[in-house]
């Protein structure tokens, strides 16, 4: 089988690439989810789902599916309970003619293959993607999530379904929950009970740099706004791979703010200005005091 990427032309590639990098993924992927479903793959998993009686037995699922689609071809076969499927594409031709780096036009078929997958399945996959000697073919490992992944990332699609202010706000409620339940708000007020003078910004928070961050560089102060780095993401939710959703960073917001509040007295404003989950190489926030005057 053959995935031709007939969806994005050479202008449309150029205005994508204009855009802001955190919207770049989302954009190629939707435009994959489009091109699976005006091919029909999508709609012949749909069927197969409804026909079947046991929707939770996968195997019985991809079976009917592989049978319908590819029949006896070899190049897609389930191990497990991961599916692999390697076949040819255009993409790397047209990343070559564009002078695009070829990774950056992934998640165009992720999106086409989450497309058909979730439909068969109906539930979230994960989808690892690697190219492939010689450069026309991709291989893939499908995988639906566990029944954690599913909840949390129905729930953040629940979210966003919201106003996106308030679901932020909830998911900053949840970071602030976090940060109580790891002891953040109680070292915090320990801090700041040991410094005299409570409206000593500057030394609240050099007691809180050194005595918490053993005075790393990775927080530091420039013209009034403090600023926190970290290299790798420190979420365990992150960390164990069970989401990549960019807007779940509105929870390390409330993580933020539930410390830095609790330090200072004051409410702060957190602007989150690099996103490992975004796509960028460090997560860094930049941390404003508000002051009544």
């Amino acid at each position: 089988m053959q995935i031709k990427v007939t969806y994005l032309t050479k202008d449309l590639l150029a205005r994508i690439f204009r855009m802001d990098k955190k919207d770049v993924a989302a954009l190629l992927e939707k435009y994959g989810r489009e091109q699976a479903i005006s091919e029909g793959l999508p709609a012949i998993a749909e069927e197969i789902w409804k026909n079947t009686q046991d929707k939770e037995n996968h195997h019985l699922l991809f079976t009917q599916f592989k049978n319908k689609v590819f029949g006896d071809s070899t190049e897609i076969h389930r191990h497990g309970k991961e599916i692999h499927w390697s076949f040819s594409t255009n993409l790397f031709a047209m990343a070559r003619e564009n002078e695009i780096d070829d990774t950056l036009l992934y998640g165009f078929v992720l999106g086409y293959v989450k497309e058909v997958f979730e439909m068969l399945f109906d539930s979230f996959i994960e989808v690892q993607l690697s190219p492939q000697a010689p450069q026309s073919m991709i291989t893939m490992t499908i995988s639906p999530f566990d029944d954690t992944k599913q909840w949390l990332h129905t729930v953040l699609l629940e979210l966003e379904k919201l106003d996106k202010n308030r679901a932020a706000a909830i998911l900053e409620q949840c970071g602030r929950a976090c940060g109580k339940s790891h002891g953040l708000t109680d070292l915090s007020k320990e801090f700041r009970d040991k410094v005299e003078d409570k409206n000593d910004l500057d030394r609240l928070f050099s007691l809180y740099k050194e005595k918490v961050c053993n005075n790393s560089t990775r927080l530091y102060k420039e013209n009034g706004v403090i600023y926190l780095e970290y290299h790798s993401c420190g979420c365990p939710i992150v960390k164990d791979k069970a989401i990549d959703n960019p807007f779940f960073c509105n929870c390390t917001i409330g993580y933020t703010k539930e410390r830095f509040e609790t330090l200072f007295d004051r409410p702060v404003r957190v602007e989150l200005l690099e996103s490992i989950i975004r796509g960028d190489g460090r997560c860094r926030q930049a941390i404003t005091i508000i002051n009544d005057d």
